[in-house]
């Protein structure tokens, strides 16, 4: 369900079954269940809900994806059981249970991500998954959300292009969520991600590291050094 350059609405009470196909053509907006999105990074969309939207089935891309958006709730979701796959194998991140990007001033609470795999060789493995990821956010607020069987539970990496002006993922706040049986890390700060406060989340048996802060994976230009990783109490 693809819902592009619409505002004022509201979805809930929804199922999406994305099928059984697993090798797709592999791209981060190759296929998602439930798409929202403005027309381009300049024009948000603004004053929506979303509210117990479930998304299951295989492919690339993401299980809700939400882009160029402010001023909205996304509430009781759960994306589950996926498994993505291309050819030839992918090499980096496969697919996503949430997805929110170039987003401000919002909610997003009380939803799960959990079981999502990539098919690497013929194998299913959690490799290349992430539950939630987030990109170029700010002033927001997530609440209550859960992680588990995942390669990555949170990544709130960010990232900065200059092309958009992106600078990052800041001023957030994230509580009371959980990352479980993560094969790599629990809640991921990295690259350009700071300015926010962290209170009561546990990442349990995760493979490498329950919380990860690091600063950009390339050298930021001359004058952008502020929007490395840091800030994060």
């Amino acid at each position: 369900l693809n819902l592009v350059g619409l505002s004022d609405f509201y979805l809930n009470n929804l199922t999406i079954n994305m099928g059984t196909t697993v090798t797709t053509l592999f791209s981060d907006d190759a296929n998602a269940g439930l798409y929202i999105s403005g027309t381009d990074y300049l024009t948000y969309v603004t004053n929506f809900r979303v509210d117990n939207v479930t998304v299951t089935g295989n492919g690339c891309g993401a299980g809700i994806e939400i882009r160029h958006a402010k001023r909205f709730f996304v509430d009781g979701c759960l994306v589950h059981d996926r498994v993505s796959g291309s050819s030839p194998d992918p090499t980096n991140d496969s697919q996503d249970g949430i997805e929110i990007v170039n987003c401000a001033n919002f909610t997003l609470s009380n939803s799960q991500c959990y079981n999502l795999k990539t098919r690497l060789g013929g194998v299913d493995t959690v490799k290349w998954t992430r539950g939630f990821l987030f990109s170029e956010i700010r002033d927001c607020a997530i609440i209550g959300c859960d992680s588990t069987s995942a390669d990555q539970g949170y990544d709130f990496s960010g990232a900065y292009v200059a092309a958009t002006s992106y600078i990052g993922n800041r001023r957030f706040t994230i509580s009371g969520c959980t990352a479980n049986s993560c094969t790599s890390y629990g809640f991921k700060f990295a690259n350009v991600a700071r300015d926010g406060l962290v209170t009561g989340c546990i990442a349990s048996n995760t493979g490498m590291i329950g919380f990860v802060f690091s600063g950009s994976s390339s050298a930021l230009p001359v004058g952008a050094e502020k929007y490395n990783t840091q800030n994060i109490d």
